[in-house]
């Protein structure tokens, strides 16, 4: 009742009958600035629960629903404004924030999907709360929209660190941009340019054998891959060991 919701079915997916992996999440521009169409990951073994508006709450409003089927709406949250005499303001999901991600999913990223729930959570709180409470820090940047933001600015490493192999440089970009990834030595000595060229929207992997740009191997120690994404104001400095 506080909610203003009602529950219907513990698993979209089945009562749809949406075998897709992503459902889309449309969000009434009450909550977030334009109506923003998020997803949920909707494999078969996540339950996102579908709900209706509690008809004896008149204020309450569907606030998100997944993707149509058959024309048929299927209602993924409920939101109750303040009125008179019920002066509580109330928002309720049936899924899990874990499952929230970009509308076409987030190629399995969690350094995605995380930038997504910060972005969608600031909203939504924002939108609620807004008027009564003082928010602090920055917005969320990394991500261009939830309709199309299925990759965010990130660089990480694997196989670090490199034994008798190779090092894995793995980065994905919000947008197209120009990547310099450069590798240096402790002094700051330029030691190997893996990477000098523009490269499309979203991840891509690149690797390191542990040689230097004169085709000679490094010798033991620690060096640092330092990435740049020109257009972005992006930069990364990674610390990889070589144990070659």
């Amino acid at each position: 009742m506080y909610f203003g919701m009602t529950w219907i079915h513990a698993s979209y997916r089945a009562y749809a009958n949406n075998q897709s992996q992503i459902s889309e999440l449309h969000v009434i521009p009450a909550l977030t600035s334009a109506g923003d169409i998020y997803g949920v990951r909707n494999a078969c073994t996540y339950t996102n629960d579908v709900s209706d508006v509690d008809p004896s709450i008149t204020e309450a409003v569907v606030a998100e629903t997944y993707t149509p089927i058959s024309s048929v709406d299927y209602v993924a949250g409920v939101y109750k404004p303040s009125v008179a005499g019920r002066e509580w303001v109330a928002f309720g999901s049936g899924y899990d924030i874990t499952h929230l991600t970009g509308k076409n999913g987030s190629q399995n990223l969690a350094s995605s999907d995380k930038l997504i729930h910060q972005m969608y959570y600031r909203d939504v709180l924002s939108a609620l709360f807004g008027s009564n409470c003082t928010w602090a820090g920055s917005p969320v940047t990394g991500v261009e929209s939830p309709n199309s933001a299925d990759y965010v600015n990130f660089v990480k490493l694997s196989r670090n660190p490199v034994v008798k192999g190779q090092a894995f440089v793995h980065f994905s970009l919000a947008k197209s941009d120009r990547v310099q990834l450069k590798v240096y030595d402790v002094t700051g000595r330029l030691v190997r340019t893996l990477a000098d060229r523009v490269f499309d929207a979203g991840p891509h992997d690149l690797t390191w054998d542990g040689v230097n740009d004169q085709g000679s191997l490094v010798p033991r120690g620690v060096y640092f891959a330092k990435t740049t994404f020109a257009g972005q104001n992006f930069q990364s400095a990674n610390k990889m060991i070589v144990l070659n």
